[in-house]
């Protein structure tokens, strides 16, 4: 909202100038010019302004309100950004499979279950189950995965391909020859 330009007289306040010596003045004279001069400013101003400062008034309450919620929001937000993930559940493997580094499971504040690790050495046909997932941490649905596996000397890569059912099994889908899998990046929503 624009404010009405002043185009009230200025002779008097531009005739105040800085000190009462420099217009001939005594202090008296100079505060009483002076006083006249921020009395014809503030009339004119109150004349001409008062609707839009009463409106720019309204407009802060407005706007406090919405800040207030802005904080509300801001502090929603915090809890949400500072939450602590829960701890990785490290699961019991089956089948001879063992552990070559931080196996485990978690579930994230927006229900998606993540999987970390690497296991190795372990039966290698299809439909061998890997681990079980514990309760509240199962698909919906039968899921399928594709991630990769590993030769014991870390050179040779291979798409493998695993799957989790409602039950939570998670098994070979496709038979490989290769002796690690990595479990990393197998997200789900629960």
């Amino acid at each position: 909202m624009a404010m009405t330009e002043y185009t009230g007289e200025t002779e008097i306040i531009t005739n105040i100038g800085t000190t009462p010596d420099e217009r001939g003045l005594t202090t008296e004279q100079f505060k009483a010019k002076f006083d006249e001069g921020l009395k014809a400013f503030v009339t004119w101003f109150n004349d001409t302004h008062k609707t839009e400062f009463d409106a720019h008034l309204t407009e802060i309450t407005t706007h406090t309100h919405k800040i207030t919620n802005i904080t509300d929001l801001e502090d929603t937000l915090d809890g949400k950004a500072n939450k602590a993930q829960e701890a990785w559940t490290t699961q019991t493997l089956l089948n001879g499979w063992k552990q070559a580094y931080q196996i485990g499971y978690f579930k994230d504040e927006f229900g998606f279950v993540h999987l970390r690790g690497e296991i190795y050495n372990g039966t290698k046909t299809v439909g061998t189950t890997l681990f079980t997932l514990s309760d509240g941490y199962r698909p919906g649905s039968f899921k399928v995965f594709a991630t990769s596996t590993t030769g014991s000397d870390g050179t040779t890569v291979q798409i493998q391909s695993l799957t989790i059912d409602t039950s939570g099994n998670v098994k070979i889908a496709v038979k490989s020859a290769l002796t690690y899998i990595v479990l990393e990046n197998i997200s789900f929503k629960v």
